[in-house]
C-alpha cells in the first residue's frame, strides 16, 4: 500500500515555498523601486544644497555714505557693501563681478574700476590680500559705489543691489532706508 498523504503534504508545502519566495520577489522589487526614488530624491537635494552654497556672496554688511556735500540731509549719494565668499564657493575673479542697483530713480549697472565713478564701484580689502585679483575664503572686501543719475537714495526709499560674481548666482540684496538718517553713515543691513 502507498502512502498518499505524504506526497500531499510536499505538494501543500511546495506551493507555500513558491508563494514566500513570489512574495519575496515583490518586496524586493517595492524595497528596489523606493530605495532608487529615495537615491533622486536625495541627489535632487545635494544639488540644491550645492547651488546654494556654491560660487556666490555673503553679505557682512550694507552701509549709506553721504560723501556729495558733507551736511546730513537725509539722503546719501554712496552705498557700500561688504561681502566675503559663501561657504564652499569656489574664487571668484575680480573683473567678472558686476553689480546693479535698482531704486525709482531707474536701474545701474557697474563694474570694477580702481575709481569710483557714475558707472563703476571700487573694491576696498577690509581683510586678506586681493592684490591677485581674486576674492578667496579669508577675503573681506567692501565694494563701494555711487547712486544712480546723481541722485540720493533718501528716507523711507527702498532700493535692490544686486551682486553678480560672473558663475553661480547673484545676490539680491532688499533694503529700505531708516525713517530718519542723521549721521554721514548709516547702516543699513
Amino acid at each position: 500500500m502507498v502512502n498518499n498523504k505524504k506526497g500531499s503534504q510536499g505538494i501543500g508545502t511546495l506551493i507555500i515555498f513558491i508563494a514566500m519566495i513570489l512574495v519575496a520577489a515583490v518586496a524586493a522589487g517595492v524595497l528596489i523601486r523606493t530605495a532608487s526614488s529615495l537615491q533622486g530624491k536625495a541627489e535632487n537635494t545635494g544639488t540644491e544644497v550645492q547651488q546654494r552654497l556654491g560660487t556666490g556672496f555673503s553679505i557682512v554688511e550694507v552701509v549709506a555714505n553721504d560723501t556729495s556735500d558733507g551736511i546730513i540731509n537725509g539722503g546719501t549719494d554712496q552705498v557700500s557693501v561688504t561681502v566675503q565668499l559663501a561657504p564652499g564657493s569656489d574664487p571668484i575673479k575680480l573683473g567678472d563681478v558686476t553689480l546693479s542697483i535698482v531704486s525709482d530713480d531707474g536701474t545701474q549697472s557697474y563694474t570694477n574700476s580702481s575709481t569710483i565713478g557714475t558707472n563703476t564701484y571700487v573694491v576696498s580689502p577690509v581683510k586678506g590680500d586681493i592684490s591677485d585679483g581674486y576674492f578667496d575664503r579669508e577675503d573681506v572686501v567692501t565694494l563701494s559705489f555711487l547712486v544712480p543719475n546723481g541722485q540720493d537714495i533718501n528716507e523711507n526709499e527702498e532700493f535692490t543691489v544686486r551682486i553678480y560674481p560672473g558663475v553661480g548666482s547673484p545676490v539680491p540684496i532688499s533694503i529700505i532706508t531708516p525713517p530718519s538718517m542723521t549721521d554721514p553713515f548709516t547702516i543699513l543691513k
